[in-house]
Formats: structure tokens, sequence, C-alpha cells
């Protein structure tokens, strides 16, 4: 990541002052970068070098592949993520710009979220079907053999040599995306092709 920050400063002459992976104006999946002076990159997820990466997840942290934070025990008072699968549970929420979700898990994280709840905006879900799109609150990410390739190339590569050897294929990210949204399935259960 910090080596895409530098690229990109020098990409667009300018330090960079802020970075966003959802940009409101564009949608869910636009990378969003702000310059000093004002200037404003958006790229999507197929374009921007760093997010092709990232999403295939053979580029997240150590940590990702083996988080103790997953499933049901209480290691937090609040869990914070996107909202996958959406659709399924509170259709009328989606917005094409991306939601949150956010899972209270004690009484510690309950009195918190009552001081912020009156300046969000927000809608109740039961447990069971707001993480039903979201299988990486029960599983780590899988840690491929490509991740160590990654990280033995990253001082060795500029991030457009890293880019076009580790990206996945257009249709390899877009089914990351589907199975991470809980949708994968569905449509291979509408396609007749059941796993």
């Amino acid at each position: 990541y910090k080596k895409y920050i530098d690229y990109m400063e020098a990409e667009l002459k300018n330090p960079i002052v802020n970075v966003s992976f959802r940009d409101e104006e564009g949608g869910a999946s636009i990378m969003k970068i702000e310059t000093e002076t004002g200037n404003v990159y958006r790229k999507n997820m197929y374009v921007d070098p760093y997010y092709r990466v990232f999403l295939s997840d053979n580029a997240l942290r150590e940590s990702c592949y083996q988080c103790p934070s997953r499933g049901l025990m209480e290691r937090a008072d609040i869990t914070l993520s996107d909202f996958w699968g959406v659709q399924e549970c509170a259709k009328e929420l989606v917005d094409g710009k991306g939601l949150s979700l956010v899972l209270v898990h004690t009484e510690k994280g309950r009195k918190a979220f009552s001081r912020i709840s009156n300046q969000i905006e927000g809608h109740s879900v039961l447990f069971e079907e707001a993480i039903k799109g979201n299988p990486s609150f029960f599983k780590s990410n899988i840690r491929t053999a490509m991740r160590d390739k990654i990280v033995d190339d990253v001082d060795k590569k500029n991030i457009n040599e890293l880019q076009k050897k580790y990206y996945k294929e257009r249709f390899g990210l877009i089914k990351t995306i589907l199975r991470k949204m809980g949708i994968l399935n569905y449509i291979r259960k509408i396609a007749g092709k059941n796993e």
C-alpha cells in the first residue's frame, strides 16, 4: 500500500491528503484519491492497480489470513464491516454506494453505539440475516502461495509490473466479489450449476 501511495503521488505530481475505497459520488468500488491541490483521482476496481490486487486477497496483511476476532467470541464490543448481501434482507437500503454493517456484541458496545445512533441513518436487521452474505465473519481469508510471491517481488518491481504479474483476470475478480457478497451460489443455482 505504501508503495502504491508513493507511486500515485508521483503520478499525480502532488502529495496525497485523502484515500477512500468508497466514493459516494462514483459508487462503492471506486478508489478515490485527493491531492493537496484539490485534484481528484477516481478509478474503479477493474482499473486501479492497488484495488485489483487487494480484491484478489493475495496482498492482505498476514493477520487477515488468521484473524483471531472471527466468529461469535466477544473479542470486540463492536464489529464494523461492509454489508455484503444487504439486497437479500433489506433491499430498500441498496443505493449503489455500498453500505456498512455494525454488529454490537457487548453491553459496552450497545452503550457506545446508542451515543451515536442519532447521528447516523440506520436500519435494524436480524443477526442471522446480517451475516448471511458476510462469510468472513466466521472464517479468515485463504492464504495462497501467490501472497509469498507478491511479498518477494514488492521491493523488486514497480506497481505496473506487480499488477500485470499478479492481477486476477476480470472474471476471476468478479467471481471473488460475488462470492464475498454471498450471491455466487445463488447465481449458480439459477444457472443450474450447484457445487
